[in-house]
């Protein structure tokens, strides 16, 4: 995970590398690990437009990389993407405030340095694979590390600590005054959360970051150790582990809620239910597909065949951002879409004469 959110709101400009080989690439045909099979100038036109939608709608940067100089995107049909995706960067580099996620995805860096080598199956799951669960949720979220947080809360209505599983005193001191100051917030514990500190590893670490006593629930070969459950009186169950033990418990902090997410694992369908409790805009109304919005610009990205619609949170005449070209009335746009579709829409608010949305 990249916390791309972190370094934007320190006044740089984050880049992503982005070296998707492409249909001119002479082993196309052949899988190539990450690098993908992408074997048609249309599919390479769809993937050009997913990645660098989101990133405009983000305010990130990026470049096209052909790694083995095999001239990639020497095909003037993929730069036509680039062209007529310009009018919406623009737009997009205009609006009055930086992108302002409604979720904050939190990563701690010093807890690397306290997991084993084969420690794989309980940290990509969240650090890594959690990126894709919050496209398809469908909200508004941005990647922070966990000391830009704890120095500086973003203004998102909720935080998903990721990786707190080491806190220092400090840490869990700013935590606490955020509690104090924010008590409206919405707060997700993921796996183990203050388990670690400066004076080594204490079960009551955790309830002392997060409020829920938990029991450690782990066995001698279990593949992932330490595990915990949290307690579930005052709160309500949302999972549970094989055994019947609370995996995911959601209970009412202040004018907010915390969840502990005991499993080293976290789902789009757990993301939406922390982000109604806070009154956070689900793009996604119904569908499987990625999507990213900000400014009146909503990307979607296909997942599989089917119905998707869209909840733009406002009436208005919703186009097709790359044609112009109406689509549908606003606030609810449905459309029927192929796996790998991407699409960039735009709506005019009613109330907008100028054509600009609201952020």
């Amino acid at each position: 995970m990249s916390a791309a959110e972190t370094i934007a709101r320190h006044g740089i400009l984050w880049l992503n590398e982005d070296d998707t080989r492409t249909h001119l690439d002479p082993r196309r045909h052949i899988p190539v690990n990450h690098e993908g099979t992408l074997t048609t100038c249309e599919n390479m036109s769809k993937v050009m437009l997913r990645n660098t939608a989101q990133e405009a709608i983000r305010g990130l940067g990026s470049w096209w990389m052909d790694l083995y100089q095999h001239g990639w995107h020497d095909d003037p049909a993929l730069w036509e993407v680039q062209r007529r995706l310009w009018p919406s960067e623009l737009a997009l580099l205009a609006r009055p405030r930086p992108y302002t996620p409604d979720m904050a995805a939190i990563v701690g860096e010093r807890i690397q340095l306290h997991f084993s080598a084969e420690s794989r199956a309980a940290t990509r799951p969240l650090i890594y694979a959690s990126r894709a669960e919050f496209d398809k949720a469908g909200v508004k979220y941005g990647q922070y590390l966990l000391e830009d947080v704890v120095a500086n809360p973003p203004e998102a209505k909720v935080q998903i600590f990721l990786s707190a599983n080491y806190l220092t005193d400090a840490d869990r001191a700013a935590i606490a005054e955020d509690r104090r100051e924010h008590p409206e917030r919405v707060r997700v514990w993921c796996y183990a959360p203050g388990y670690l500190s400066e004076r080594g590893a204490d079960e009551r670490g955790i309830e002392e970051a997060t409020g829920f006593g938990v029991r450690r629930i782990d066995k001698p070969d279990d593949p992932i150790r330490p595990l915990f459950s949290p307690e579930e009186e005052g709160g309500e169950v949302w999972a549970r582990f094989p055994d019947g033990s609370p995996s995911v418990v959601a209970r009412p902090s202040g004018a907010g809620m915390d969840v502990f997410c005991a499993t080293p694992e976290l789902t789009a369908g757990i993301i939406r239910r922390a982000a109604e409790a806070a009154g956070v805009h689900l793009y996604l109304k119904s569908g499987n597909a990625a999507v990213h919005a900000d400014a009146g610009f909503v990307s979607v990205n296909a997942l599989e065949d089917g119905d998707v619609t869209i909840d733009f949170g406002e009436a208005g005449d919703i186009v097709d951002a790359m044609t112009g070209e109406k689509v549908g009335q606003g606030p609810v746009l449905p459309v029927s879409l192929k796996a790998g579709d991407a699409r960039l829409f735009r709506i005019v608010p009613e109330n907008n004469v100028e054509g600009t949305s609201a952020p």
